[in-house]
């Protein structure tokens, strides 16, 4: 196995993806060759390490997530008012309407004559 094969196996090793084959190759070129050795032991301490602060790095602040929180809190009480507003404003329009509707209407049967 040459170096450049063994480095791109490597992540499939530690993730246990290799079939046995490869596996076994991996290891003897690894027991042979220090230089792939120690990149196999540099991408396990950074794999670790990495496993480690895992939580640290992907962990929000409490203070983000209360500020998301109450941010959705006050945009939905804004919509709901939006929403009311809305509302009252169109059933006043409809009103206005039905109004002018009326009046349209009792204005033209008040200007036309009677049938006999």
């Amino acid at each position: 196995m040459r170096c450049e094969e063994a480095a791109s196996l490597m992540p499939a090793y530690l993730e246990g993806e290799l079939p046995e084959a490869k596996r076994l190759e991996l290891e003897k070129h690894l027991s042979s060759c220090p230089t792939c050795k120690r990149k196999f032991e540099e991408l396990v301490r950074n794999r670790e390490l990495l496993n480690r602060e895992r939580d640290n790095i992907l962990k929000a602040p409490r203070t983000l997530a209360e500020g998301v929180l109450e941010r959705i809190r006050r945009e939905k009480e804004t919509l709901r008012k939006r929403a009311r507003m809305l509302r009252s404003g169109l059933l006043g329009f409809v009103f206005a309407l039905g109004a002018a509707f009326l009046t349209t209407l009792f204005k033209r049967k008040k200007h036309q004559p009677e049938r006999r």
